[in-house]
């Protein structure tokens, strides 16, 4: 028999062994494409008719569930499928009778790993183009089929299947490298989860150790996220990437991956069928990558029941896991009992590493706290609100406005602020940098000596310094184009005089109140209450005294000072749309401006303005 004959059957004889895998596979993408679609369809239609919704945002909805970011459910059909086709496509590679079996077959054994792997991918794309068919017919029914429709979807299919093929590749190497079903599900996971359980581990020791840390910060020191293929598969679905460079990459990665598995193949002994590890030499490489970050994991636990400086908690957390791990892995290793305490030597140097990772956080070697950017390299200074009743700030994610979005007021003021003339603001973080380190270090103190702070600093006269200190959090963007981020502690009542000169310059104020920038056309009605919020108004721009009270609102709100946000009292309040683009109704999404008692126009003025309101308003019902 030829060779072409050979491999003609065994890929013919692999399928009959697939079947139930592609049948599995076909009742999955049933259930998450036509059938989810039908749900949702129904679902928005009800919307349709109480018009909560148009027939252009349907559109746009449909066409997202062809996509992982939209529908979760075929994320996680993907990534089942790829373990489970690649963990039973060589499954035989955990019987000694099976691989013996195949290997008195007389092809070369990459003539067997090919046709095994052809039948995996087949066990994914023919149940989803099955799917994907159904599913744009179910879409027919409901006049939801276009072109732009169709395009997304078949965009989306070969995105995902090229994830799929990472992800299946990454199990069967994970099976390659195994003996047992357990050991290789286990590396499955391993493999899927390493890098973010890594990298959320080292931003748990910056959160911990550094005191001026902030969680949007850029770490300086990550794993990069094509180790991970779950990482790999979701950057798929960011258009920048796609539209770039990383198709090629993971296409790239993807054959590295496959070229890895055929080599481990050829080389893989029969007698590794059984054993936990296939490749002996790996065991311990595999066993200090899984220990130190395990060790880690167990001191974070540990310290999470105290204050974060007990370092006492730390280290007891990290010998504790450490060891029961490494008992662990050499239990699954020698599937023996009395091999819990083999190879010393390998828990010893992931102790080392573990003690050389916290010294650097612990003692702050890298002067992270320290760290403040040369003025001349700065270009810009991003600062989060301070004096403002604001929380929230429109975003919307999609060009027509139709995925209504809020940002949080910090988030929103660092993104978009950039104050160039930044003397005033360079000298308050120089200011901070001393400050929160001495403000850290008596809290810290006084918290573990008691665990009421509050009533220590109380009790010891430190209240007064610290009872006006709040969170500034700090934006350097360096002309680099780099970006720091910093959190630093403010004492406002000594540092009030330099924060009212950042306070008062157009760059910050514009961008903490957006009325500022506003223009009358941009707004379309202004809502009045009272101080107790006992009576309430609606002025719409196509209204008498709108044009009066938004000019001078905005003069006022211009002037304000942080002495005035100090000593004055609000006296009314006006509510104010987020985004006029984005704004469904009048009840949600508003930002609250207040009317102070220190503006420059007197009290009368702002009373007349509510009687007036008031008499125009009881005008108009009559």
């Amino acid at each position: 028999m030829t060779s072409k004959n050979l491999f003609y059957n065994l890929w013919k004889e692999n399928i009959k062994r697939r079947v139930w895998v592609m049948a599995l596979s076909l009742i999955v993408f049933i259930l998450v494409l036509p059938i989810y679609s039908a749900m949702s369809i129904e679902h928005w239609m009800q919307n349709l008719a109480r018009e909560m919704t148009t027939i252009p945002e349907i559109l746009i909805s449909f066409q997202d569930l062809f996509g992982i970011s939209e529908n979760p459910l075929l994320m996680a059909a993907t990534v089942g499928i790829a373990v489970v086709s690649g963990v039973q496509g060589y499954s035989f590679l955990f019987s000694r009778k099976k691989i013996d079996l195949y290997h008195s077959i007389p092809v070369k054994r990459i003539q067997l790993f090919i046709p095994i792997y052809i039948n995996g991918i087949l066990s994914y794309v023919i149940p989803y183009i099955i799917g994907f068919i159904i599913t744009l017919c179910v879409g027919g029914i409901y006049n939801l089929y276009t072109f732009d429709v169709l395009k997304y979807g078949i965009i989306q299919f070969f995105l995902n299947t090229l994830g799929f093929l990472f992800l299946y590749t990454i199990a069967i190497l994970a099976v390659i490298m195994t003996g047992t079903l357990l050991v290789s599900l286990l590396a499955c996971f391993v493999f899927f989860f390493y890098e973010p359980i890594a990298n959320s581990i080292i931003q748990f020791l910056y959160r911990q150790f550094f005191f001026t840390f902030d969680y949007r910060s850029n770490l300086g020191i990550h794993f990069p996220s094509f180790l991970s293929p779950l990482g790999v598969f979701m950057e798929l679905q960011d258009k920048d990437l796609y539209y770039g460079f990383w198709i090629p990459k993971v296409i790239l990665l993807s054959a590295l991956c496959i070229a890895l598995c055929i080599f481990l193949y050829r080389i893989r002994a029969s007698e590794s069928s059984g054993k936990a590890m296939a490749f002996p030499k790996t065991k311990a490489v595999i066993k200090v990558l899984l220990l130190i970050p395990t060790g880690l994991t167990g001191g974070i636990f540990f310290q999470s029941f105290v204050y974060r400086d007990s370092m006492k908690w730390f280290l007891l957390g990290i010998a504790i896991s450490l060891l029961l791990a490494h008992c662990v892995i050499e239990i699954i290793y020698e599937s023996d009992y009395k091999a819990a305490l083999h190879h010393p030597y390998s828990l010893i140097l992931s102790g080392a590493v573990i003690v050389i990772v916290t010294s650097v956080f612990y003692f702050d070697l890298f002067q992270y706290d320290a760290y403040l950017p040369k003025e001349e390299d700065i270009a810009s200074i991003s600062l989060s609100p301070i004096g403002t009743n604001i929380n929230y700030y429109s975003s919307s994610s999609s060009p027509d406005n139709t995925d209504y979005r809020q940002i949080d007021a910090s988030t929103y003021c660092l993104n978009h602020m950039e104050i160039t003339n930044i003397k005033d603001a360079y000298s308050l973080a120089q200011y901070g940098i001393l400050y929160t380190k001495d403000f850290e270090k008596n809290y810290s103190n006084l918290y573990r000596k008691d665990g009421d702070s509050d009533f220590i600093m109380e009790e010891s006269g430190l209240t007064g310094n610290y009872r006006s200190t709040n969170n500034l959090v700090y934006k350097f963007t360096l002309k680099n184009g780099k970006e720091v981020y910093r959190d630093y502690s403010i004492n406002f009542k000594d540092q009030k005089e330099l924060f009212n000169k950042i306070f008062t310059l157009d760059e910050y104020k514009n961008i903490v109140f957006p009325l500022l920038s506003a223009t009358q056309e941009d707004i379309s009605y202004m809502r009045w209450t009272n101080a107790s919020g006992t009576k309430s108004q609606w002025l719409t721009k196509d209204e008498t005294y709108y044009s009066q009270i938004f000019t001078t609102y905005q003069e006022e709100l211009r002037s304000l000072t942080i002495d005035d946000l100090e000593t004055s009292l609000p006296v009314c309040a006006f509510y104010v749309p987020l985004d006029q683009k984005t704004f469904k109704t009048y009840s949600e999404f508003e930002n609250t401006y207040y009317v102070f008692s220190s503006f420059k126009k007197p009290w009368p003025y702002w009373r007349k303005v509510v009687f007036l309101l008031i008499k125009y308003q009881n005008k108009r019902a009559l």
